[in-house]
């Protein structure tokens, strides 16, 4: 799952201006892809930051990407959300796999996606959605050879530092629903824990239950 600007100068309503792209004017597509054969599979185009609501499944399938008629339904859902359940509409319950950005990934996305249309998940997560665990987010706690994770019982929260010094360390979040069960032979929980992994060859192999804190239980 990603976004792709296919260039156009003509009037349009949607049409976008983004200047750090090589293609500076044009129209942008929200798009499912496969990844062995890197065929589109399935295309919306980005008509504007806005939130789609929806009274049910039916209701959705009768006006597909209609603003104007979303005002006579109930229930509001991000856009992100609503544009990769209508991508992945038509793979309800094939056990496949979606991987994409941290634009289009919630926690809300991927429960949906698991328990309503039978797929896994797997993507980058922004720093700023609530359900990720304090200590994750916190710098502090990390080094160039440490990675953390938290787990639930559906999905699994990975974090790892970027960067070796202060100034230059980022914090990437990965979330998956594909595992739920802990890596860490170590501390013998299942889920409802944070544990740290050391880079083999450091002076702390292997991997340890470091935290006490639970993740958050909207994870």
């Amino acid at each position: 799952m990603d976004e792709q600007i296919i260039g156009f100068k003509g009037r349009c309503g949607f049409k976008m201006y983004v200047p750090n792209k090589p293609i500076k004017y044009g129209i942008k597509i929200m798009m499912a892809c496969d990844a062995r054969s890197k065929f589109m599979l399935n295309a919306i185009p980005y008509l504007g930051k806005y939130t789609i609501k929806v009274a049910d499944a039916d209701d959705a399938r009768q006006h597909p990407g209609n603003v104007d008629a979303a005002s006579a339904f109930v229930e509001t859902k991000p856009l992100a959300q609503y544009v990769t359940e209508k991508l992945v509409e038509k793979y309800r319950g094939s056990g496949r796999n979606v991987t994409a950005g941290n634009w289009f990934t919630s926690v809300p996305l991927l429960k949906s996606l698991r328990e309503t249309y039978g797929l896994a998940y797997v993507g980058t997560l922004r720093k700023s959605k609530r359900e990720i665990p304090h200590e994750m987010l916190d710098k502090r706690n990390f080094s160039s050879s440490q990675s953390a994770f938290a787990f639930s019982a559906d999905m699994t929260l990975a974090t790892f530092a970027i960067g070796t010094s202060k100034a230059k360390k980022k914090l990437v979040h990965l979330v998956s629903s594909m595992q739920s069960k802990c890596c860490c032979f170590q501390c013998g929980h299942d889920t409802g824990h944070i544990c740290k992994w050391h880079k083999q060859g450091q002076e702390k192999a292997g991997s340890s239950c470091v935290f006490n804190a639970r993740p958050s239980s909207d994870l």
